[in-house]
């Protein structure tokens, strides 16, 4: 399924926002000589990296982040807690 209507929203500094990404999607970004690829899942998010142009090569680099760390952390930041 295919997503045609990411919003991307700039944010204070060298942040951007996109918003319409939906679950089991992804979007690429070029960062230099990187394509970058970022995926959502039903957990939370994956990253993978690749040289820019690389097509079906494999990734350079990958990681990943659950979208329960990522509550929990934001959880943590707040006053009172």
């Amino acid at each position: 399924m295919t997503n045609e209507s990411l919003d991307l929203i700039r944010a204070p500094g060298d942040r951007y926002i996109v918003e319409g990404l939906d679950r089991n999607q992804s979007m690429w970004v070029q960062i230099g000589h990187f394509d970058v690829r970022l995926g959502r899942t039903d957990e939370g998010l994956v990253v993978d990296i690749y040289p820019a142009g690389s097509g079906d090569f494999e990734p350079l680099g990958s990681t990943y982040a659950f979208d329960n760390e990522a509550e929990g952390a934001i959880e943590s930041m707040e006053p009172g807690t």
